[in-house]
């Protein structure tokens, strides 16, 4: 969930997911939540066509409008050809899609953003990307610009790092995050039934963790 301090003192929360994408409750929202200075909350709900559920995106201000960039969201409504762009209008808290072009990132979340006045600009860093020629999430290594007033996507530069994408041969998951969780759950007190699952699962394979 993003969170946008306002000049006069209001705050707008907008999206955000409740649990992890594994539990029963997961949801990721697609409102906006505003808490104002006298202690009054305002909340406005969309259409899924009009804004999805978003989780992990940027949200900044700019002038009396917020624009929020990139995002996780569900699996099926992934582009990841591309980073989607919306903006809230403060005056009357609709939000529109912006229709932007040049060179996007693919499919950018859980990134830092942040607005360059003079330039009139968004900056995105870090974070997440697809990489185009496997479909696979990687760390962003490029630092990308919006400009608010051509909706134009730029890079300005991208580290040289050496990449290695690790993938099984019948490129299915790995186990690690099975193992941890049944790792963890062994220094516990606690149940934890999905650990519990791992463990038999791996058990009845012949593995012991």
């Amino acid at each position: 969930q993003s969170e946008t301090e306002l000049a006069e003192g209001s705050v707008v929360y907008i999206g955000g997911e409740h649990e992890d994408h594994y539990d029963p409750d997961f949801f990721i929202y697609n409102d906006v939540v505003i808490f104002r200075p006298d202690g009054s909350t305002e909340f406005y709900g969309y259409p899924t066509e009009v804004f999805p559920p978003t989780d992990f995106h940027s949200a900044t201000l700019f002038g009396d409008e917020i624009f929020i960039l990139g995002g996780l969201r569900y699996p099926d409504e992934r582009d990841h050809s591309n980073t989607l762009v919306f903006r809230l209008q403060l005056s009357d808290f609709s939000i529109h899609l912006v229709e932007s072009c040049g060179n996007a990132p693919s499919w950018l979340y859980d990134h830092t953003a942040e607005l360059d006045s003079a330039r009139q600009t968004i900056v995105c860093s870090g974070g997440q990307v697809t990489h185009e020629p496997t479909g696979r999430t990687v760390e962003n290594l490029t630092t990308w610009e919006f400009d608010l007033t051509t909706n134009t996507w730029s890079s300005l530069e991208t580290k040289s790092f050496q990449r290695w994408i690790l993938v099984r041969e019948d490129e299915s998951n790995n186990e690690l995050w099975g193992i941890e969780q049944v790792a963890r759950a062994s220094r516990s007190t606690r149940e934890d039934d999905f650990a519990e699952k791992y463990r038999a699962d791996f058990a009845a394979r012949g593995h012991e963790v």
